[in-house]
Formats: C-alpha cells, sequence, structure tokens
C-alpha cells in the first residue's frame, strides 16, 4: 500500500526486557509482556493489566508504568494501537485509522492474546487519552474477558477545537470523500514540535518529560505526525455516539481518573459521563496535567492510590472463567529478556499512595450514586447493586459535605451541576463526594500537536485532589 510501512518487532532505543514481538491480529500490532513476579501478591488481586496507549505513544512511554505495576505484582501487556508506534501503518507518517472500531479491535486481540500465552484473571485495561476512549467503546466486546477498566482522561472530548466538534466532522468527512483521508489535516506545530519543557502540554515534571523528550529524538520513527482528515472524522464520530449513550449502564465496572489541570481533554465531559453511567465512579486529581502516569511523584501516588482501592473493591465482584477457546494469534517473538530488566533505573512511587482507605471509601460512595443515577447534590441515594454485582454497595458520605455540596463548592460559588464555561471546568469533589460539583478555573487548550506523545497539554489549574506530598485531603 503506497505510503504504508511495516511493524517493527524489537524495542526502540530502551529494552524493557519481558518478551516483545509482532501479533497478528487484523493489524500487525507491536505486542510486549512481563509474566508476573513470583512470590508477591497484586493489590486487588493477582491478574493482569493491560496497557492501552493514546494518541501518539508507544511501549516505550510507559516503562516506569510498567515497572510500578510489576513490583505491586501483576503481570503487563503493553501495545503500540495500529497506526503509531512501532505497529503497521497505513501512512508513512503514521496516526491513521480507517474506522475508530479498529482500535477496539485491537485491544480486545491483545487480551485475548493474554489469555493465549497464559496470562492469569482478573484482566484490567489501562487506558489513557484515546486509548480511554477506544476502551470505552469497546466494552461491549470485552464484557467476557475484562473484569475492570481504569480509564485517564479519556479523550471524551476535545477542548478547543479549531471549528466546532460538527462543522469539523463535516470538513473532514468532505476531505475524505475527494480522496484526502489519509492526508494531514494541518501542519506540525513548530512551538510544540521544538520539545521545549516550557511549552509543554504533557506534565509538569520536567524530568519525566525530559524521558519522553528524549525517547522521541532517539526513536524517530515511533513518532507520528498531525492527525488525518480521516482520524478526524472516526474520532469525532466515536466521541458523539458516545454522548448519545450518556446515562446508559457501563458493561465493566469502570474508574474514570480526570487531570484538574488538563487542557487537551474535557474534564467536565468525564465528569458528566462518570456521574451519569452506572457501573462508572471518578477520581479528580488536583494540578495534574494530561498524563498522569508522567506527572511529578506526589501526583502519581494519588492515582495508585485510587488505582489500588478501585481493584481491591472490584476484585470482590467480578469472578468467572475465561470464554470458550478461539483460533489462536499468531505471535512473531522478536525478542525474549529478563522480565525484572523493566525495574532497573526506575525508584517506586506505586507504594506511597496516602490515605488509602479513605479514598477507597471515596471511590465506593461515588460509583455507588453512579450506579443508582444520582442526581447531583443529592445526598442519599436507595441502595441498589452495580452491574452484575450481587451485593449493595454501601453508603458512604464524606465528611464536610452537607446535602451533597462539599463547602469548596460553596466557597467558589459552584452550583451544583453547573455546566462548564471555557474558563471553568466541572469537576469531582474530593474524590468523588457524593453527586457533588464544583467548577475548577481553567483556559483553553490547544489541538493536540504533532510528533507529541499523548495529545500532549498544559498547566495548572485547581481541583479537587492536592498534590501535597504525603498527605492526601480526601474525605
Amino acid at each position: 500500500m503506497s505510503g504504508a510501512r511495516v511493524a517493527r518487532a524489537t524495542w526502540g532505543s530502551t529494552d524493557l526486557g519481558g518478551t516483545i514481538g509482532l501479533l497478528h491480529a487484523g493489524a500487525t500490532l507491536r505486542v510486549a509482556y512481563w509474566e508476573a513476579p513470583a512470590q508477591r501478591p497484586a493489590a486487588g488481586g493477582a491478574g493482569t493489566v493491560v496497557v492501552v496507549t493514546g494518541r501518539g505513544e508507544f511501549i516505550e512511554c510507559y516503562g516506569e508504568t510498567i515497572a510500578d505495576l510489576r513490583r505491586l505484582g501483576f503481570a503487563v501487556v503493553a501495545f503500540d494501537l495500529r497506526g503509531q508506534g512501532g505497529s503497521s501503518r497505513k501512512s508513512r507518517a503514521g496516526g491513521h485509522v480507517d474506522s475508530f472500531k479498529d482500535y477496539g479491535a485491537d485491544i480486545a486481540a491483545v487480551v485475548r492474546f493474554a489469555g493465549q500465552v497464559g496470562l492469569p484473571r482478573p484482566v484490567t485495561v489501562l487506558a489513557h487519552s484515546m486509548g480511554g476512549l477506544a476502551a470505552l467503546m469497546a466494552q461491549p466486546q470485552l464484557a467476557r474477558e475484562v473484569d475492570r477498566m481504569v480509564l485517564l482522561a479519556p479523550m471524551l472530548e476535545v477542548r478547543e477545537l479549531p471549528l466546532p466538534a460538527g462543522l469539523l466532522r463535516l470538513v473532514a468527512w468532505g476531505a475524505c470523500l475527494v480522496g484526502l483521508a489519509r492526508r494531514p489535516a494541518r501542519k506540525p506545530d513548530p512551538v510544540m514540535a521544538s520539545g521545549r519543557f516550557a511549552v509543554n502540554k504533557l506534565t509538569s515534571d520536567p524530568v519525566r518529560y525530559g524521558r519522553i523528550a528524549t525517547l522521541l529524538e532517539e526513536n524517530p520513527d515511533l513518532r507520528i505526525g498531525p492527525p488525518t482528515y480521516g482520524w478526524m472524522r472516526t474520532s469525532l464520530g466515536a466521541m458523539g455516539r458516545l454522548r448519545r449513550r450518556l446515562g446508559k449502564p457501563l458493561a465493566i465496572p469502570t474508574l474514570f481518573v480526570a487531570s484538574a489541570a488538563d487542557k487537551v481533554v474535557s474534564t467536565a465531559a468525564i465528569d458528566r459521563f462518570a456521574r451519569a453511567a452506572p457501573g462508572g465512579g471518578m477520581v479528580l486529581v488536583r494540578e495534574a496535567r494530561h498524563q498522569l502516569l508522567m506527572e511529578r511523584d506526589e501526583l502519581r501516588s494519588l492515582f495508585f492510590a485510587a488505582f489500588k482501592a478501585f481493584l481491591a473493591d472490584t476484585a470482590r465482584r467480578r469472578s468467572g472463567p475465561r470464554p470458550p477457546r478461539q483460533r489462536r494469534l499468531k505471535f512473531v517473538v522478536g525478542s525474549q529478556g529478563d522480565p525484572d530488566r523493566v525495574l532497573e533505573g526506575w525508584k517506586f512511587s506505586g507504594e506511597a499512595a496516602p490515605a488509602l482507605g479513605q479514598v477507597a471509601a471515596s471511590i465506593v460512595s461515588l460509583d455507588r450514586a453512579a450506579a443508582n443515577g444520582a442526581t447531583e447534590g443529592a445526598a442519599a441515594v436507595p441502595p441498589l447493586p452495580l452491574p452484575r454485582e450481587g451485593r449493595p454497595m454501601p453508603q458512604t458520605v464524606p465528611p464536610g459535605v452537607a446535602d451533597g455540596v462539599p463547602p469548596a463548592a460553596r466557597a467558589d460559588g459552584a452550583a451544583s451541576g453547573a455546566s462548564a464555561t471555557p474558563a471553568d471546568v466541572a469537576a469531582s469533589a474530593d474524590v468523588g463526594a457524593s453527586g457533588a460539583s464544583a467548577d475548577v478555573p481553567g483556559t483553553p487548550a490547544d489541538v493536540p500537536a504533532s510528533g507529541a506523545p499523548a495529545d500532549v497539554l498544559a498547566s495548572g489549574a485547581r481541583a479537587d485532589v492536592p498534590a501535597s506530598g504525603a498527605k492526601a485531603d480526601v474525605p
């Protein structure tokens, strides 16, 4: 195919150990996996975490997170979605996909592959940004094999588009009709492509940003260009279809994790969807930018607190055999190494999770409120179970919350359920106070830039989970 590029079965400039190769499943995907470490019980029960990257990211970007997950006792699978990283591409610049459903097919194939190589259940999908939207859209087809999902800054709505989403989609449709589907929709942004930390919209941590900038510099073949018209058409369509599913039950228990300083995707859209979806809960992390897993230690530790609490809770709800055996997928090994090599060079921030029990109570509170379709500002909801759950969730209203509205929301003059403006982003209060919301100041965002991983993002808004070191201001 003209302009296409074949997949590669090896590591880039950073060898993370484990087993890496090519999985033939519709597209040819670069996949790596690490078996669970021996003699270390995992948080939330032994199991496997499938890492789904965001737009522009590749496996090596998640080296530190993979190390953290293995230290927690999990087996890990990570892969490059079709069209990016080391997976096969339909355009040399990468980033193109004909249908957003193709990403869901990639996730389903990798989850199936995890079972094929004997990695244990329960299976947790950990997905970021575009990967989060793809995982959410694919829930119905994943429900038999995936036990829970954790979605970080899922791309439910992109902030500060150059045109209204509906009009932009019409433009993209028109371009596709005249044969421009694989043509970049814009030129690269020279400011974002410069790689300078001061203008980055990804993380507030200069060391972790430097690692990513080095990876991009050392692995130009793993980078992708600006979005194509075809990618714009299908991704905007996927976001529109998801909005029409607002309020419908989720097929898989899901924790949404939003970043307060996110200027790529809409925190307000994540908040609305998580509140309305039976089976969903939300945590919002103060000061975090778009890529929370590449943020400062104190912000990452808050994520791991919520992650472990959610998994420990859902581990008691779902269990069962894998679906019937299917035709084996072809996997060609590129290299095999010591699975513990990924642990080298990283200090572990996952254990420094503050106030775990309190975070767990807050997640349960919002989870249950969402499961019962609680309206914002409601202080109590009748006990009903989550989908596929055999017991009711306990009612937990965080301290300091009266009538479902936290003091911070009143102080800011935020009415419960107020809609967002360009300068305000609605956010869950104190790691999910039961049905409460608060406005979080913010500023418009730039459209994701070429060459930058993870739909890159910006700095500094206030939110409801603080980043103050060892102690978290959680209920």
